[in-house]
């Protein structure tokens, strides 16, 4: 019993220490946006760093900075690889349309595209009343991209 014990102490130790470092305001956003998310029907992935969920083959990531905290930063993102037909000087080329089309931002990377959308929030109701907009907006851009 007492080896059962130390065990489970040793286990949540580990979890809790290899977890991220979210205080209670930043895990109650996390935890009312995966809520409000799941009610739209998506499914939602937890992740170290927020959230994850995938639409039509496409994975989107909701990212909150552990350091920021009062307000919370929050980003909403899609990562768009190139290949084929998105090509990254092409993207260079007709990044400033891009990104004065929408109120989202596109930052090109050595492999892919960031499409994001930033938030600074004290609430999930903030992030949740702006997430359609914001959402439509990257899936927008992210078909516009070429």
């Amino acid at each position: 019993m007492k080896q059962l014990l130390i065990l489970l102490l040793f286990v949540g130790s580990f979890i809790t220490a290899s977890a991220k470092g979210y205080n209670a305001d930043q895990e109650a956003l996390r935890s009312g946006i995966e809520e409000n998310l799941k009610g739209k029907g998506y499914d939602i992935e937890r992740r170290d760093d927020g959230l994850k969920f995938t639409v039509n083959g496409n994975s989107y990531y909701i990212e909150i900075d552990e350091t920021q905290t009062d307000p919370m930063f929050v980003r909403l993102a899609r990562y768009v690889r190139f290949d084929d037909s998105i090509k990254r000087e092409n993207v260079m080329k007709n990044m400033s349309e891009y990104n004065s089309a929408a109120a989202v931002k596109i930052f090109c990377m050595e492999k892919n595209v960031v499409i994001v959308a930033d938030l600074f929030i004290t609430t999930p109701e903030q992030f949740n009343s702006a997430f359609d907009y914001l959402f439509n907006q990257l899936t927008r851009v992210a078909g516009s991209i070429k």
